[in-house]
């Protein structure tokens, strides 16, 4: 498909839709709000089989000014995360990138205060807003676009933060918001929710044309994206002048009993991909050295996942084991290549593991 005439705005903002139909007159309420007006919108309705296409065609109509600067495709299928982003990046060509979640309240501000940002910091390759959590009720739902919404105060993501362990998290999620992180400051990456990235940036880190890495399906592909522009020396930054609020399905328990709950809803499929993705994002980009150093740290990490997954998801451990191996091959070549163009030494990188 021939890139849509997306050059002619600032920001092309790639909205992926899958069985999102209870959400979308919010996200897309939102949007039209925004006191941007240089955006375009790409909607990928990725195989949905719930009414999301009609309600997002509906709600079209009902804003002209959005609609005319938007383009609604519709796959045949689910082609899950990666693939359909990188359509979403492919058929677009505007100067920055805004990857948008289905389940995401954007604040009026959210794209003109991060493309405002991306301006004035050149070296930035991404950046994101506060996001905090959207306690979404499917009760009210739709009964009034601007009432009965339950934002909170509370943090869903103040950017991700690696360990020394290589666990990767939300920062500050769960916490209430008192102004405690009310500066712009660099973190590690940006999460997927809603992040806005320098499409410069994103062509320089891609493999074979391909930004996302397919091959990881889904889950995790932020982390590994923060990983490769980090070692290209992009730097990428939280924006606290600006907020997005999001409905997290996948909440962050703390204790064994609450992580067994929580996981025993998650489909056994993602399981794998949380498990093997994980060791793949590592060896594709962490340097050796690195490894060595926080060897302890990793170890102890992974023993505890490995017991845990031993006792309650044994299928799913040697599932993901096996695909791993399998996706050996063609994770030495990206590493080769990402290693061999890298320009962050692994003693600077080092500075962000906590």
């Amino acid at each position: 498909m021939n890139k849509f005439l997306s050059s002619q705005f600032k920001t092309a903002v790639g909205l992926v839709v899958y069985n999102g139909s209870k959400y979308l007159p919010y996200t897309l309420a939102r949007l039209a709000e925004q006191t941007a007006k240089d955006f375009f919108v790409l909607i990928i309705d990725n195989g949905s089989v719930d009414n999301s296409l009609k309600v997002i065609q509906d709600f079209l109509l009902t804003a002209p000014e959005l609609n005319k600067r938007s383009r609604l495709v519709k796959n045949k299928k689910n082609l899950l995360f990666a693939r359909a982003h990188n359509q979403a990046i492919q058929w677009t060509d505007s100067q920055y990138l805004l990857m948008l979640n289905q389940d995401v309240l954007l604040d009026p501000t959210y794209i003109s205060e991060l493309e405002k940002f991306m301006d004035t910091h050149p070296e930035a390759g991404a950046c994101q807003g506060k996001i905090l959590k959207w306690q979404f009720n499917p009760v009210t739902y739709r009964l009034d676009l601007h009432k009965n919404i339950h934002k909170t105060p509370v943090f869903d993501s103040g950017g991700l933060v690696i360990t020394r362990s290589r666990h990767s998290y939300n920062a500050r999620e769960g916490e209430f918001d008192q102004g405690q992180a009310n500066e712009a400051s660099e973190i590690f990456g940006v999460v997927g929710t809603v992040p806005l990235y320098r499409r410069g940036a994103l062509i320089d880190v891609a493999w074979q044309g391909k930004v996302l890495d397919e091959d990881l399906v889904m889950y995790k592909e932020d982390v590994d994206l923060a990983w490769r522009l980090r070692l290209k020396g992009y730097k990428s930054y939280y924006v606290p002048t600006t907020a997005a609020y999001h409905d997290r399905t996948l909440a962050k328990p703390e204790r064994l009993a609450l992580v067994t709950k929580s996981r025993a809803n998650w489909p056994p499929q993602l399981k794998v991909y949380s498990c093997r993705n994980h060791w793949l994002v590592l060896l594709k980009n962490d340097c050796w050295g690195n490894l060595f150093r926080h060897s302890h740290h990793i170890f102890w990490y992974e023993l505890k996942k490995f017991i845990y997954r031993l006792f309650f998801e044994t299928g799913v451990l040697f599932k993901a084991i096996a695909q791993f191996i399998k996706m050996l091959p063609a994770t030495f070549a990206k590493r080769r290549t990402i290693h061999k163009t890298k320009v962050v030494s692994c003693r600077e990188l080092r500075r962000w593991f906590v």
